[in-house]
């Protein structure tokens, strides 16, 4: 039996989004079918249903009152999915058949802003990495789409994994087939840190310009600290493409690019960092043992930020 107008939808929008747990608009509610409805209805303690939706068999399903969706969505981006939030685009009594629906947004755990998924006194930094042509330099770019923060650097292997334990991303993205430095895979590894994949012309210097040029409305990388950089151009612009394909949006609040020189710095190596507790304890629960937490007395989340970003 051939699937009914409204799972043909579904199907669509689902194909269109791979890799995503597709929360999809049905008046008050958000529905999840399939493997979607399996993997929430366990994370969320949903009760798992099923239905004839003109498919053959049963189809499991499970859903929640829209207005639930702030207190689910966190959940499931902790247990390392990313969710497309697929709402009706139409008003339903103006609808001549099934309701018009799209993506409005995907939620990872780098590209997460509302409030109720972030700890407010700490960035959520999402990083882009790609190996330097000549192998034993690593190029790599972080931003934090709550702050409009972005940066990017050239250094060494060394450098790349003192600053990725130093900032600690939720999420790294890479290009296909790209393999990450061991020693950054063994922090992604210890701190579920999610990585994401994305098509490697994506990272083209190319590609890089064109996104660039069109985001900050220049003719020129000069003013961005990026001309002749076509390393940095490249993993910068994918950085800003994978964020605005998230987000579905123009990113406005974005509007500078640091350069960050760190071979020119002492650094310390996660080991360091790990056993001084400057930031984060050794025990997890226990975070009033870490210099920060000493230190900490700003009445604002932006100061204590800046804080734990001097320490």
């Amino acid at each position: 039996m051939a699937a009914t107008p409204l799972m043909q939808q579904y199907y669509e929008i689902k194909k269109q989004n791979p890799g995503c747990i597709l929360f999809f608009r049905m008046g008050d509610f958000f529905e999840l079918f399939e493997e979607d409805a399996v993997i929430a209805s366990k994370i969320l303690g949903l009760t798992l249903t099923s239905r004839n939706n003109g498919a053959a068999g049963e189809t499991p399903l499970c859903g929640f009152p829209h207005h639930a969706a702030d207190r689910y969505v966190p959940k499931m981006v902790a247990a390392g999915y990313r969710i497309a939030i697929c709402e009706q685009v139409e008003d339903p009594k103006l609808a001549k058949g099934i309701v018009k629906r799209d993506v409005v947004e995907i939620i990872s755990a780098g590209t997460a802003m509302d409030e109720t998924n972030l700890n407010a006194k700490e960035a959520n930094y999402l990083c882009a990495y790609m190996p330097a042509e000549s192998g034993d330099e690593s190029v790599f770019a972080f931003a934090d789409v709550t702050t409009g923060y972005l940066a990017v650097s050239r250094s060494s292997v060394q450098a790349f994994e003192c600053e990725f334990c130093r900032r600690m991303p939720k999420e790294v993205v890479v290009a296909e087939g790209c393999e990450i430095p061991s020693g950054v895979m063994d922090i992604i590894r210890s701190e579920n840190i999610l990585i994401t994949e994305i098509p490697a012309f994506l990272f083209g210097a190319e590609h890089g310009r064109d996104v660039l040029f069109s985001h900050f409305k220049v003719e020129s990388l000069v003013g961005l600290g990026l001309d002749g950089r076509d390393s940095e151009t490249a993993v910068t612009g994918a950085l800003l493409q994978y964020l605005m394909d998230q987000k579905k949006s123009e990113l406005s609040h974005f509007t500078g690019l640091e350069i960050l020189n760190l071979d020119d710095y002492m650094t310390l190596d996660p080991s360091t960092l790990r056993n001084l507790e400057l930031v984060r304890p050794l025990n997890a629960d226990d975070y009033s043992s870490t210099l920060c937490s000493v230190l900490d007395f700003t009445v604002t989340a932006m100061g204590g930020r800046v804080l734990k970003d001097w320490v």
